[in-house]
């Protein structure tokens, strides 16, 4: 289950990248931004 969805999700994501680069860099953007923070709050402020 959790690979298919991954697979649709890549798939949705490169779709994204060919027909709009600037939103697919901001959601680039966001993610490593909230990635940045669980890491902070899970592993540095633990």
């Amino acid at each position: 289950m959790f690979v298919s969805a991954f697979i649709v999700y890549i798939q949705v994501m490169e779709k994204l990248k060919v027909e709009d680069v600037l939103r697919w860099i901001g959601l680039m953007n966001n993610i490593q931004v909230f990635v940045d923070e669980i890491i902070l709050v899970d592993i540095v402020y633990s």
